[in-house]
């Protein structure tokens, strides 16, 4: 929720456990699914079969992230 790099700059200076649990609210919330599986972490094994084979998506590792 930083509005600036100079308001993160101030915050981490004055005060820092604010400015980390921001930091950490802000990645938890940014995260989003890989483009390649769409957060499920797998994808079919051939790109024609939907049903079928799947295997763990090379892009995220299998996290879905």
């Amino acid at each position: 929720p930083f509005k600036s790099d100079k308001q993160r700059r101030l915050m981490y200076a004055k005060h820092p456990e604010i400015a980390a649990r921001w930091t950490a609210e802000a990645k938890a919330k940014g995260k989003k699914a890989c483009p390649t599986c769409g957060g499920k972490g797998m994808v079919p094994e051939t790109a024609r079969s939907m049903k079928g084979a799947m295997k763990r998506c090379e892009a995220c590792d299998g996290e879905g992230e």
